[in-house]
């Protein structure tokens, strides 16, 4: 009785860890549900993103709505791609088993996106989607097939297992198209579909070539084959008299290869599908927002500081007071520091923004030496400019000015870019960069130009 008693305290304690694992599971899905939940909430109320960003991120924007209600709703999207009329809506309606997608032999008989939902796994919701064909486009109507392929491209972004879908070998530009697909981490099957239409031995030489094309792609398990609307032929049978007959046979349905494919992946990799998808779009849409906030501030911030040092150009150069020339110029810098740092949401009062420029101006002196006491130097040249041209000393001035307030900008521009920080060098090597960076003829022939327009203008 006692080995009894041992054994069925070995399965107790192992249901039981397994209970445990299913229960720490289920916890860890629901935790990973939850946090894509909430990134993709907040990224969507995040008011601090500028319009412009918005506008250009718009398809994105409506893509991260879709998967908050699919993550909301715990569907999973099954989605058909591939070439048009491989035989897409076919296959959907063969797993589906009835009609919900149109057919039809007219090239490219879909043209929108559109979900059916098929079966439930585990309290999720499965649906499947058929999207438009590529290779659409051409010259005739090459719009309408370019605006198809973006559509099949959106939904398969938001889908958790793809069905790439084929009617026969795979050609260059399909691989292309599998090659991006694959890049979206996504899990992919091959369906070589209307199988029927090929003799076994033709089968096995498709799905070997299949495998070759597509090593380091797709796994070998999941390039499976399919007949979702196989086509009648015609067979020759005895009657019993003796004589042959021609008789129209239409072979059956075969679609389980696919079925069982979607299986695995769903088995392996649990339920928390969408929400990893949704978590590695969301990422990539936030690495894009990034980018383009990145680009409009640098655009803001360049055209604050040649405005700004432009003002100050004009100033040094149209100021009768040479000592007024260091007090109006400070005036303006600081307020080109304080411009910049609300550019970059990081605003300073204008104190603080005051202390900002002495300290890039004293970074700069170190650096130039004599050379950095523009502003002073201006107000010198007036006092000894007697027997110059006016127009010619205050240009001179003027550009020296507009040269000195743009390396000062392009400092604090680095500085507030990088949160507020001169990172772990300090703002010397940052000076020491901006320096090396820059073309300071270039500079100063840019503002020269600009002051002689200002100077023909205010003679």
């Amino acid at each position: 009785m006692k080995p009894i008693i041992t054994a069925w305290g070995w399965l107790t304690k192992r249901l039981s860890t397994t209970q445990t694992a299913r229960t720490s599971h289920a916890a860890a899905t629901h935790s990973a549900q939850q946090a894509a939940l909430d990134s993709i909430r907040a990224m969507l109320q995040d008011k601090t993103v500028p319009q412009p960003v918005r506008q250009t991120l718009h398809t994105e924007y409506r893509q991260l709505e879709r998967l908050l209600d699919k993550l909301e709703k715990q569907q999973l999207h099954v989605a058909a791609v591939g070439r048009v009329s491989s035989g897409k809506s076919s296959l959907l309606n063969a797993l589906l088993q009835q009609p919900a997608f149109s057919t039809s032999v007219v090239h490219g008989e879909t043209r929108q996106v559109s979900a059916r939902p098929w079966r439930q796994v585990a309290g999720h919701s499965v649906l499947v989607v058929d999207t438009p064909g590529s290779d659409e486009a051409n010259p005739r109507h090459s719009t309408a097939g370019s605006q198809r392929e973006a559509l099949a491209w959106q939904e398969a972004q938001l889908a958790d297992i793809l069905l790439f879908v084929l009617d026969g070998d795979l050609t260059a530009s399909q691989l292309e198209h599998l090659r991006r697909l694959a890049n979206t981490g996504k899990p992919l099957i091959v369906v070589l579909n209307k199988a029927d239409l090929y003799t076994e031995t033709e089968q096995q030489a498709l799905l070997q070539s299949i495998r070759e094309k597509t090593a380091g792609l797709v796994t070998p398990e999941f390039i499976v084959t399919a007949s979702a609307a196989p086509r009648p032929h015609t067979v020759m049978r005895e009657d019993p008299s003796g004589r042959w007959h021609e008789h129209q046979e239409t072979p059956p349905v075969a679609v389980d290869a696919v079925k069982q494919a979607i299986a695995r992946i769903l088995r392996h990799e649990g339920h928390a599908l969408g929400a990893l998808h949704a978590s590695l779009f969301a990422g990539q849409v936030a690495e894009r927002m990034a980018g383009d906030i990145t680009r409009l501030r640098a655009e803001a911030a360049e055209k604050t500081i040649t405005t700004y040092a432009l003002a100050k150009a004009v100033a040094v150069a149209f100021n009768p007071i040479p000592v007024a020339d260091v007090v109006m110029a400070a005036g303006i810098d600081i307020g080109m520091i304080h411009k910049l740092s609300r550019v970059y949401g990081l605003p300073l009062t204008r104190t603080d923004a005051g202390k900002l420029a002495v300290t890039i101006s004293a970074q700069l002196a170190a650096l130039l030496g004599t050379a950095w006491g523009i502003n002073l130097a201006s107000a010198a040249l007036k006092t000894v400019s007697a027997g110059l041209s006016t127009t010619l000393t205050a240009a001179s001035q003027g550009t020296l000015a507009y040269y000195a307030s743009y390396l000062l900008g392009k400092m604090a521009q680095d500085y507030f870019h990088r949160g507020k920080s001169w990172g772990p060098h300090g703002p010397k090597t940052v000076a020491k960069k901006i320096l090396a960076s820059l073309d300071r003829d270039q500079i100063m022939a840019r503002a020269r130009n600009a002051l002689w327009q200002q100077l023909k203008r205010h003679p």
